[in-house]
């Protein structure tokens, strides 16, 4: 298989050794769209699929923490 990942700043084609792949060092809260096609041979490959769009999910700072001092 082959993976095209497309976003704000990333074009990128990954070949998959199998149909199972977790898609890594994506931004939080970006938009991407991904399309995959199948390699069958020298050469030769599928029509790429419909493209899917998601947006990943915002990771946002934790504020307002407050501590005390630890208890001897």
């Amino acid at each position: 298989w082959e993976l095209h990942v497309m976003g704000p700043s990333l074009d990128r084609y990954d070949t998959l050794a199998s149909a199972t792949h977790t898609l890594t060092g994506l931004a939080s809260a970006t938009a991407y769209q991904v399309a995959v096609r199948a390699l069958c041979g020298e050469q030769l490959a599928s029509a790429w699929s419909d493209t899917v769009s998601f947006t990943t999910l915002t990771c946002e700072q934790v504020t307002g923490v407050t501590g005390r001092p630890a208890a001897a």
